[in-house]
């Protein structure tokens, strides 16, 4: 009986001397494997700890799971974090799993912020021993919000926060105020000259060559279809009237069209003649295309403009002279 136990163990310490051998000669040909395959490290996932956001001035984790083989063991990670947070302290590397050629690293990033809002994602690069691989990894967006009842000054005083990039952050913000400050000041007294220098110009503009401006700017929106003819009627009249008014002080825009006819047959009107049929003709016929609601044609109403034109320099005062900016108005007009 002796004898038989005694073979039987010497069976059972070769079948586990045997096993051992193999196993210990399959883990080395997988290391063997890895070493000339070099499989490159791999990111599982990426999260935050605590997630979502994160009182100012406390710590967060961001966390990445690694698949790394075994020939390649993570260590000290490059950390670049994102604006408005910092670094808070050297990088955690844990193995969380062993599997057959490969492990499973949890990687830390503890990270702070000293800034109120979201922080952008920053950047971390995670080195291994004895390979030149690194691994890029991107750590998670959080938001951070304020401690109720605590101030980022105190933060500071506590070491829970930077106090020169505390401080810097602020000579920014206070630099970026000031430069918005200045352009938008800037910009107001530049509108407010611009604004008084146009109402300037236009006060100085005798009432004729505003009349002209008027023309030209009717003649242009004709050529180019902004305005319809029915419509280059109507402010035509408009144009007319008010320079009439302006020049002689007439009631013209505030009278109907027989009014105002009836006022040209008077003999003391300052029109001549030729001004006069002319309004009359042109009148009654805008006032036809208006109450018809049918567009007049173009070359008609362009003909009309350059008319008008014409009975606005006839009429303007002889003892004015032309200013030096009215050139463009009469261009094109009836000379």
């Amino acid at each position: 009986m002796n004898r038989k136990l005694k073979t039987t163990l010497k069976i059972v310490a070769a079948a586990i001397l045997v096993a051992a051998l193999a196993g210990a000669a399959l883990t080395f040909a997988q290391y063997q494997r890895l070493v000339k395959d070099n499989p490159a490290p791999t990111l599982l996932s990426s999260f935050l700890e605590p997630s979502g956001q994160a009182a100012l001035g406390s710590t967060v984790k961001a966390v990445h799971l690694v698949k790394s083989p075994w020939t390649k063991r993570p260590l000290e990670a490059d950390v670049t974090p994102g604006k408005g947070s910092q670094s808070a302290g050297p990088t955690v590397v844990e193995r969380t799993g062993r599997g057959w050629g490969f492990d499973t690293w949890r990687v830390v990033c503890p990270l702070q912020a000293y800034a109120l809002g979201d922080i952008p994602a920053g950047s971390a690069s995670l080195a291994f021993d004895d390979a030149p691989d690194k691994l890029a990894l991107k750590l998670p967006t959080f938001k951070s919000v304020e401690i109720p009842g605590v101030s980022p000054d105190s933060l500071a005083l506590a070491g829970k926060l930077d106090r020169k990039v505390l401080d810097a952050q602020r000579r920014h913000k206070l630099l970026l105020a000031a430069a918005a400050a200045a352009l938008l000041l800037g910009l107001g007294l530049w509108l407010l000259l611009r604004r008084k220098t146009r109402e300037a110009t236009v006060r100085k503009l005798p009432d004729w060559v505003v009349a002209l401006n008027n023309l030209r700017d009717l003649r242009d929106s004709l050529k180019s279809g902004r305005l319809l003819g029915l419509e280059c009627v109507a402010a035509l009249t408009d144009i007319v009237r008010d320079y009439l008014e302006k020049r002689f002080r007439l009631r013209a825009p505030h009278q109907t069209t027989e009014e105002f006819l009836r006022g040209l047959d008077n003999p003391s009107s300052p029109l001549k003649n030729t001004d006069r049929n002319f309004l009359r003709d042109f009148m009654t016929a805008a006032d036809m295309v208006k109450f018809a609601r049918v567009d007049a044609p173009a070359e008609q109403i362009e003909e009309a403009i350059e008319r008008a034109a014409t009975l606005v320099k006839e009429s303007a005062p002889q003892e004015e002279q032309r200013p030096r900016n009215t050139a463009p108005a009469e261009e094109g007009l009836a000379s």
